[in-house]
């Protein structure tokens, strides 16, 4: 149900947007976008809604046309691609000191919840090195995960590194639906 799924969960995005254009961004929407569209990609001739779920082809003929495939493929690269290419040009990014803030943020949130990190682990979580580590890593996931997903020697270890990069920026930067999608 991968298709029908794709459907909903834009059609409800798009509807929520268009309801709150206060709540608008443009990664939420383009993502969504994206969702409707591929919904409807010609990438198998698995789903046709007058006949349901029966198929009336035999197997070998069911395949079909894969552009649609690499065209939402490039599009995930592209985001890839010119996300890393911003953080290499933002002095703050490249630094660590995007990434030290988010992690300050984070240590802050904890300690007014009752729930304070230990002190030598909050010293290393909100040091200068760490977060210019973790701003040099980010960039490069983000540059592997653009040509690495295409590459079938290296696309099983990009999706892990993709599932752990977005759970990474979830819980650090909480952009709510964008990591989920």
């Amino acid at each position: 149900w991968g298709r029908e799924a794709l459907l909903v969960a834009a059609c409800i995005g798009i509807y929520l947007i268009a309801c709150n254009r206060l709540d608008y961004h443009n990664n939420r929407f383009a993502l969504f976008l994206l969702a409707f569209l591929a919904a409807f990609s010609p990438c198998d001739r698995s789903w046709l809604l007058c006949r349901g779920r029966s198929h009336t082809l035999p197997l070998a003929d069911r395949g079909g046309p894969t552009f649609a495939k690499y065209l939402l493929g490039l599009q995930v690269s592209a985001i890839y691609v010119s996300s890393a290419g911003g953080k290499l040009f933002d002095a703050d990014w490249r630094g660590g000191q995007t990434m030290a803030v988010r992690f300050a943020s984070v240590a802050e949130y904890l300690t007014r919840h009752g729930k304070p990190l230990p002190e030598i682990v909050e010293r290393v979580y909100t040091s200068p090195e760490l977060a210019s580590a973790a701003s040099k890593a980010a960039i490069a996931t983000e540059l592997f995960l653009a040509v690495g997903l295409w590459l079938p020697r290296t696309r099983t270890l990009a999706l892990y590194f993709g599932a752990l990069f977005h759970l990474g920026i979830e819980l650090s930067a909480r952009v709510e639906l964008f990591s989920y999608l």
